[in-house]
């Protein structure tokens, strides 16, 4: 029988527009909410989903590495030139010493990222999971969607799942951030929903969930 997981809370913030490693402090200030209450640092996973962690910075890196050289381009933006830097990061920062992954993608990286969170809070291999959604932008203003799940009684006004995949449970106001950011993230409207696992991610309303 699938498990049932619930998005205990959750964060919808705009960041400031700059470089990745500019920007961290300030989305660790609006994720800060999330890891108010957690597991053990070794019970915990985090899960980023992100299309464009590490492009500004690169652009950056080698635009200076054409002007100076190679041995004289900034050391402190080489590392940002990955994708997966923000989640070490992040990971640091908040001591999250279980998994911590990033899915390089659209729609399908954020699904990615969920379905993983999922299989280990299913497993057992965590208590808690942290599944966080990157926007960056080097001259504009940069989103941020994140979440706390875990399998604890929180959230339960809305189900996702169809009974063979773990079943997500949250509030109306957490899903329908969680279904923007999919639809923000795909290349077209519809993009998000095909990316799907699984077919029943569209919010369904129980009645007097327990």
């Amino acid at each position: 029988m699938a498990s049932v997981i619930h998005i205990e809370h959750h964060v919808d913030a705009m960041l400031p527009a700059g470089l990745e490693p500019r920007v961290m402090p300030a989305l660790a200030a609006e994720l800060a909410p999330l890891f108010s209450e957690r597991s053990a640092p070794e019970r915990c996973g985090l899960y980023v989903a992100t299309h464009n962690a590490g492009t500004a910075s690169a652009l950056e890196f080698w635009a200076d590495a054409q002007r100076v050289g190679v041995g004289l381009a900034s050391p402190e933006l080489f590392p940002w030139c990955l994708a997966n830097a923000p989640c070490g990061w992040l990971a640091r920062e908040f001591q999250v010493r279980g998994p911590n992954t990033t899915f390089v993608g659209e729609a399908d990286a954020w699904f990615a990222a969920l379905e993983q969170a999922a299989t280990h809070l299913q497993d057992g291999r965590i208590d808690h999971a942290f599944i966080v959604s990157l926007g960056f932008g080097r001259e504009v203003p940069g989103h941020a969607c994140a979440s706390r799940a875990g399998r604890g009684p929180h959230g339960t006004r809305v189900s996702l799942g169809d009974g063979t995949h773990p079943t997500w449970r949250a509030s109306l106001a957490q899903i329908s951030s969680l279904w923007s950011n999919a639809l923000s993230m795909s290349a077209g409207g519809n993009a998000g929903r095909a990316a799907l696992p699984w077919t029943s991610w569209a919010p369904q309303s129980l009645p007097n969930p327990q």
